[in-house]
């Protein structure tokens, strides 16, 4: 029903405001009633204080008590309006039994000696109401009192309550109003960012990656809008790198594609015999597409966390010592020589993929191969740094610039010049490294050799 958050947002504050108005007048009801009781008292006491003025008055004027005991026609006319049985001295004779009833039966009269003039009333010595003393000439004749009447209590209960009711009613009513006015201001300026930080993730789920949140304050929406950004920007560069890689894929198999359309055409039209160079040509450009195939797929099944791990123990030092040797022959036809640095115990055991980790040796040897001038050298070093296994490949000139170290992991990077496509690279085979060695929960880092050329540094969990 209430769909937006700013009638959601008003109607919480209303009803927690008409809530509030709820429990204050009902505390206030509640107070205001308990507190009838000492104004009814004190307006009592008032009328009593007028009424002994007057009783006084009368017991100057009949110069005693027992004048007045004897006839209540006076009292008559200081009430004037209420019936006789509201205020009587004296009531009715009993004619049945012969007896005079007891004087003042709604009313205790005492002398000054504090004794009872009209014994027999209708209240028993313990209740308990209001007494005050009756003056003549100064002096104190005697004391009056009685309870306070019914329509006293009503009449003040129901002044009291109502104006309270009213009061608190008119008071709950302009705090509603007041309650929903600020609800709406403060819902419209609260969700002014909101809507605004709507309609930039609008923009980016309709593929506009361009789009930025402004950021206003360091409330929690602003918090919202800078993720927001931090999330535009990383769907843009994923967007722009897609696109990068599609158009470097589109290339990289165009170009052995297209060597291989020119000499099979040549062929078929007679421009060119079939040879033994041609077909040796032929067969490097599918080569050279198989490998970039492969690796395509390799890495993609590295996306898809597909890539299989069959771990067993190796011993360390025995796999990289032949596979030193093995190296160092794959190298010395390319002018290279492998100086290998290995500082393992011969009890140490890995328990790893033994493929995998000849897959991660031979693209850093591959790399060597093809970037590393003639008459360089390399170095393979190794050793163990607490629970961890550390692999340094190095090699000699030309280096690798310090703007390109971090990229060199990216797909299909290729540092300009020295290190460009005319060798043979894929420009997959770091990334490739990289993915296998973050699969294995290491750490791969490029960074200058020591030899003038590029050192790939990998630190490899030692697991028991």
């Amino acid at each position: 029903m209430l769909k937006k958050i700013s009638h959601k947002l008003m109607a919480t504050i209303l009803g927690v405001t008409l809530i509030a108005a709820a429990a204050i007048y009902a505390s206030g009801y509640f107070a205001v009633r308990s507190g009838l009781g000492g104004i009814t008292e004190q307006l009592h006491r008032r009328h009593l204080d007028s009424f002994a003025g007057r009783v006084g008055s009368l017991y100057e004027i009949h110069r005693g008590w027992d004048a007045l005991l004897a006839d209540d026609r006076w009292l008559r006319s200081l009430f004037p309006g209420q019936p006789r049985e509201a205020y009587r001295f004296a009531a009715p004779p009993d004619r049945r039994r012969g007896r005079r009833p007891p004087p003042f039966p709604n009313i205790r009269l005492l002398d000054a000696d504090e004794r009872v003039l009209n014994p027999g009333g209708p209240f028993p010595p313990e209740l308990q109401f209001p007494m005050v003393p009756v003056r003549a000439h100064g002096e104190v004749v005697g004391y009056l009192g009685f309870p306070a009447g019914r329509e006293l209590r009503r009449t003040v209960e129901a002044g009291f309550t109502g104006a309270a009711l009213w009061t608190m009613v008119a008071g709950a009513l302009v705090a509603s109003l007041l309650a929903l006015a600020a609800a709406l201001l403060l819902a419209r300026r609260l969700l002014k960012p909101v809507h605004h930080l709507s309609e930039k993730v609008h923009s980016l789920a309709s593929g506009d990656f361009s789009q930025r949140a402004g950021i206003y304050g360091e409330d929690e929406i602003a918090v919202l809008a800078e993720d927001v950004n931090f999330l535009a920007n990383a769907l843009q560069q994923n967007q722009q790198a897609r696109q990068r890689w599609i158009s470097d894929i589109a290339h990289e198999l165009r170009t052995p594609l297209t060597v291989l359309s020119a000499e099979v055409e040549s062929a078929q039209y007679g421009i060119q015999g079939s040879s033994d160079d041609m077909l040796e040509s032929m067969g490097e450009e599918i080569h050279q597409l198989n490998t970039l195939i492969n690796d395509l797929r390799t890495l993609t099944q590295s996306d898809l966390g597909g890539l299989s791990f069959q771990r067993e123990r190796i011993p360390a030092r025995r796999f990289f010592d032949d596979y030193a040797h093995k190296a160092t022959s794959q190298l010395e036809p390319h002018g290279l020589s492998l100086e290998p640095d290995i500082e393992l115990d011969e009890k140490l055991s890995l328990f790893a993929d033994k493929s995998r980790l000849k897959q991660l040796l031979d693209n850093l040897l591959q790399n060597s191969r093809r970037y590393t001038d003639a008459g360089g050298k390399v170095q393979l070093s190794l050793y163990q740094d607490e629970r961890e296994l550390v692999l340094c490949w190095q090699d000699s000139a030309p280096g690798v610039p310090a703007e390109s170290l971090p990229k060199l992991f990216e797909r299909l990077y290729r540092v300009e010049s020295s290190r460009n496509r005319a060798t043979g690279g894929s420009g997959l085979g770091l990334s490739i490294c990289k993915s296998i060695v973050e699969a294995q929960n290491g750490v791969i880092e490029a960074g200058h050799s020591e030899l003038g050329g590029l050192a790939i540094t990998c630190r490899l969990p030692l697991m028991t």
